[in-house]
């Protein structure tokens, strides 16, 4: 036991769940799921922002572009929720700019945050589930600690 282990950051549990998602694995993804629950939702939005950052070092096909696009759009949910979620996802996986992710946030965001069932931290689970899926499609691996 170590005596100073470092208290794992919103990055690095944003990260593992969406690793969990990306394997598919119902235990892992509950697991990560309660490692998230102390996180803020703002946090973890943040950190799938930061990783939609990492995208911009890549270059992506169109290929892979269009398969980012096609995870987006399967979404089904409600029109409030499913607009949010394809709009802040698209902000952060395509566009990748923090205006586009504040702009969709303050736009599609705002009316799940006023919700009495915590709807705009269910999008964020279903923007790192959906990005699991991108990542699983794009067969990326992960490295992080």
């Amino acid at each position: 036991m170590a005596l100073f282990r470092a208290k794992p950051d919103p990055m690095s549990l944003t990260m593992a769940l969406v690793e969990s998602h990306t394997s598919g694995d119902r235990g892992m993804i509950e697991q990560a799921r309660q490692g998230l629950a102390p996180v803020s939702t703002l946090d973890i939005l943040q950190s799938l922002y930061r990783f939609g950052q990492v995208l911009n070092n890549v270059s992506l096909t169109p290929e892979q572009a269009a398969a980012i696009e096609e995870e987006i759009e399967a979404t089904v949910a409600n029109p409030e929720m499913t607009a949010a979620i394809q709009n802040v996802g698209r902000a952060i996986l395509i566009q990748r700019s923090q205006p586009a992710l504040v702009d969709a946030v303050n736009t599609y965001g705002t009316p799940l945050q006023n919700s009495t069932s915590d709807q705009f931290r269910q999008m964020t689970l279903t923007l790192a589930a959906i990005t699991g899926s991108i990542c699983r499609r794009l067969e990326v691996r992960f490295n992080w600690k």
